[in-house]
């Protein structure tokens, strides 16, 4: 099996991010992969999971299953990437996904002892998730491979979440000890999952094992809030195949999507101030 990797700032702010995007991906009908056959699959807790390639295994951060049929394919499974960096995603950082994909794609075998109906299979699609968006020749590279890049560098939504997870990682929370091993990884990631879904005006706590002062429970609050400030997350494709993650703080317009899944809509972005980058805003034409 895979080892954690070493933690930097920038490892642990992918971490919480990657949270975030669990959430708004159960919210849109991907929900996270929970069993499978176990020579293909490992579940060590919901925040690790790995995936078996052709050659090895993969820690995937979140191996999503659509909740809904397709016809003529197999279950659409999600293989995503979350990367929190201080820049762009780059050029390598795709390349490496796509050899855990093709990896794992091709790890396609069935035993002939079993019946069909025993061996599950997927419609492997590849998304990279990036908190603050992707080189050029990176998006270039994914799209070559089938890969969607899925950005939130010009979010506006997303601004104050990202703020949140810097500002908390830059006071040593959760600290480096905290995270050491994939186990208390993944049962960190956990709980904040657990903490970020809390209803609002409850004050989220941590297990002692997480020492939190007076300023890091402020941030965590806010970090909370701002996610339960999200009234609309899905997920929406341009007529020209471009990816994009709606985020609103207004209620979803189910009514213009009665009867049709496509709709006119006016994306723009607002002017930027000197020290932040344009901010991606959406408007319904109907």
């Amino acid at each position: 099996m895979t080892a954690a990797k070493p933690l930097t700032p920038s490892n642990i702010c992918g971490h919480m991010f990657e949270v975030f995007i669990r959430i708004l991906l159960d919210k849109n009908g991907w929900h996270v992969q929970s069993k499978g056959d176990t020579k293909k699959f490992n579940l060590s807790g919901p925040f690790w999971i790995e995936l078996k390639g052709r050659g090895t295994w993969h820690q995937i951060d979140s191996p999503c299953i659509f909740e809904k049929p397709v016809p003529f394919i197999y279950s659409l499974r999600l293989i995503s990437e979350v990367k929190f960096l201080k820049g762009e995603v780059q050029k390598d950082d795709m390349r490496a996904f796509i050899g855990v994909l093709k990896d794992i794609s091709e790890n396609y075998f069935i035993d002939d002892k079993h019946t069909e109906d025993s061996q599950e299979r997927y419609t492997d699609v590849g998304t990279f998730f990036s908190a603050n968006g992707f080189q050029q020749e990176a998006v270039n590279l994914g799209f070559a491979h089938g890969i969607r890049t899925v950005s939130y560098r010009t979010n506006k939504n997303v601004a104050d979440i990202k703020t949140c997870i810097e500002q908390l990682v830059n006071l040593g929370f959760p600290s480096k000890s905290t995270l050491s091993g994939k186990r208390k990884l993944a049962e960190f990631k956990e709980h904040l999952h657990k903490a970020m879904s809390t209803p609002p005006n409850n004050v989220v706590r941590f297990h002692n094992d997480v020492p939190i002062t007076t300023e890091m429970q402020v941030l965590v609050d806010g970090l909370r809030d701002s996610l339960n400030g999200i009234r609309a997350s899905f997920l929406g494709t341009t007529s020209t195949g471009i990816l994009l993650h709606f985020i609103g703080t207004d209620e979803f317009p189910e009514e213009l999507f009665t009867g049709t899944d496509t709709q006119p809509c006016k994306v723009f972005y607002d002017e930027p101030t000197v020290m932040s980058c344009p901010q991606l805003l959406y408007h319904f034409l109907s």
